[in-house]
């Protein structure tokens, strides 16, 4: 089944999501460091705006 995708211009966008098992594997730096520079890369290579985030030990919030 596939996921249905939603972009509708100006708006924002709340995303989540859970670590398997809630792990909490982003107490590791180098864990965190790899979501860093993924959201940077995809920030200019996807043109989007990344208005806040929080990164938890076991899962993360976006404001896209």
């Amino acid at each position: 089944m596939a996921i249905k995708h939603f972009q509708i211009e100006g708006h924002i966008y709340y995303i989540t999501t859970n670590v398997y098992k809630r792990l909490p594997i982003f107490i590791r730096p180098a864990y965190t460091t790899a979501i860093y520079d993924s959201l940077n890369y995809y920030r200019y290579k996807q043109a989007y705006k990344l208005l806040g985030y929080v990164i938890m030990p076991d899962h993360l919030h976006l404001l896209i």
